[in-house]
């Protein structure tokens, strides 16, 4: 009789830890945060001296800062990104090229450290273009941002 009770007890016991476990589980977890990117891309993006317009490849960070970002130049950011962004880097993105007159939506799931969105547009006249922006995310679980790519240049805005 004595042993039929200590296992009873032990079962309770153990059912009781694994029903507080899996409850605590469920009010911890952060919810799940996305974007849906919005690219919008004119038909002389990435023009080179016969005003063509060209596919251009695009980086996307999420950056859990936006300083080292918006300090770095073009070409540190091309070569060492993930040096040049040190610890504020949270996930990176190489995005197929996009193209003359182009739009697609795009939606990447979000790390919970992620502040910002910032893109590199990788121009073939880096020099003399608007090749880099990014964009503050607030805490909301879906984020919207459109891109605009036009002529040399990138533009994010927030969708409200």
């Amino acid at each position: 009789m004595l042993l039929n009770h200590k296992i009873f007890i032990t079962v309770v016991l153990l059912m009781l830890i694994a029903i507080s476990s899996c409850s605590s589980n469920e009010t911890n977890k952060q919810p799940k945060r996305s974007l849906t990117l919005n690219i919008k891309a004119d038909n002389r993006i990435n023009t080179k001296n016969s005003g063509q317009g060209n596919p251009v490849r695009i980086r996307l960070y999420e950056l859990s800062n936006a300083g080292f970002f918006n300090e770095a130049e073009f070409i540190d950011l091309y070569n060492s990104d993930n040096k040049t962004l040190q610890n504020s880097l949270v996930s990176k993105y190489i995005m197929p090229s996009i193209l003359p007159s182009e739009s697609k939506k795009v939606d990447i799931d979000l790390k919970n450290e992620t502040n910002f969105i910032a893109i590199l547009a990788e121009f073939s006249d880096y020099k003399y273009s608007f090749n880099k922006t990014y964009v503050a995310l607030g805490d909301e679980e879906k984020n919207s941002v459109d891109l605009y790519v036009e002529g040399n240049s990138v533009r994010l805005t927030k969708t409200l």
